[in-house]
């Protein structure tokens, strides 16, 4: 659920521009025969900020993630394994606690799991003293759903009165995004995480800001979107086409764990608009991505589209370095990526489905 947060810790500055910081959860469920499905939020039509659009759940961050009071009730497991020494964007290094406040990678967590809760019902939590994680029992996510909502700080009376931790150890760092410069409107410097839970708990859309929520295999969602039946932002567009390469629960969730302690590398798109009128929404690796320094093409004082003299025939010309989304169709990368990480798959490359440690660094 959005809201307002004008707490400086909150926000990311460069070069002038800010992004409100938030975090979002890609949460898999296992289905019959190992099947890959992911919880999928539909916004409201009557959202102000992106209505009718399919998303992941998450939103901006509140002070009570990262209050100190957390501390005694986050004992279930240790903390420190989740504070890596990998390389990764100034989302989780640029802003040291105050105080006891906790760090931002559990501040993050703990944001991207009360999110979730408010737009799908589904908390994922453990026992404070130990044991296996649970989602919350229907029956009290009906009880708190509503007065976490209204207020963020409820979930830590959540977790004091039932005796549980939410379940920050199972959230695995995945990728992190920039809203581009040339946006108008609400930009946001966004932690994505993943989590596997192997079973799919009860799900249910607030009436308010989620229309309707569902789990949902990657490729019926693309399926939707490129006939019109669902709209998805680039960021989701990208990351459900690199999902999709998994081709079963149990591949994802071997992949995050195992992949998370390398690092992850910031996503800052450069919107390019072609010569007929085509949209590009370049990353970094990508041949047409602005070279670092390049004081007349920086990505992050870009006010405008880059405007570059080509069509999307001439700019999709084979043996390209590409790792770009052509907006509203498909991502696309045939790079290399950092960090042991996967790019997006083309809607016809399904003989990489479920081997995606094929492209490894480190593994």
């Amino acid at each position: 659920m959005s809201r307002v947060n004008t707490h400086y810790k909150r926000t990311t500055m460069m070069a002038g521009t800010a992004w409100r910081r938030a975090a979002t959860l890609v949460l898999s469920g296992r289905g019959a025969g190992d099947e890959l499905a992911l919880l999928m939020v539909r916004r409201s039509g009557k959202s102000r900020h992106l209505p009718d659009v399919e998303v992941f759940p998450g939103g901006i961050l509140d002070d009570s993630d990262f209050s100190a009071a957390w501390r005694p009730l986050l004992t279930a497991l240790p903390l420190e394994p989740l504070l890596l020494s990998a390389p990764r964007p100034a989302t989780f290094v640029e802003r040291p606690p105050v105080g006891d406040e906790l760090p931002a990678e559990i501040g993050f967590r703990l944001a991207a799991l009360r999110e979730t809760f408010e737009e799908t019902g589904v908390l994922l939590t453990r026992p404070a003293a130990g044991g296996r994680p649970a989602p919350l029992p229907v029956a009290e996510a009906e009880r708190w759903r509503p007065r976490v909502q209204r207020r963020p700080a409820e979930l830590l009376r959540l977790a004091r009165e039932l005796a549980v931790a939410p379940d920050v150890w199972s959230l695995h760092e995945w990728s992190a995004w920039l809203t581009p410069v040339a946006v108008p409107g609400h930009r946001h410097d966004a932690a994505f995480f993943v989590a596997s839970v192997p079973e799919r708990p009860p799900c249910c859309e607030d009436q308010t800001e989620t229309q309707h929520v569902e789990w949902r295999r990657p490729a019926a969602v693309l399926a939707d979107h490129a006939a019109g039946a669902t709209t998805l932002m680039p960021p989701q567009l990208y990351e459900l086409s690199r999902l999709q390469r998994f081709g079963s629960w149990s591949a994802l969730e071997r992949f995050s764990r195992r992949r998370a302690p390398l690092g992850i590398q910031r996503m800052l798109p450069v919107v390019a608009l072609l010569s007929d009128g085509h949209r590009l929404g370049l990353l970094p690796g990508d041949e047409l991505y602005p070279a670092e320094g390049d004081p007349a093409a920086d990505p992050l004082a870009e006010p405008a589209p880059l405007r570059l003299p080509m069509t999307l025939a001439q700019a999709e010309t084979p043996g390209g370095r590409w790792h770009r989304t052509v907006m509203g169709r498909s991502s696309h990368c045939t790079v290399r990526l950092p960090y042991g990480h996967v790019g997006p798959a083309y809607p016809a490359d399904r003989d990489s489905a479920g081997t995606p440690e094929k492209y490894w660094v480190g593994s």
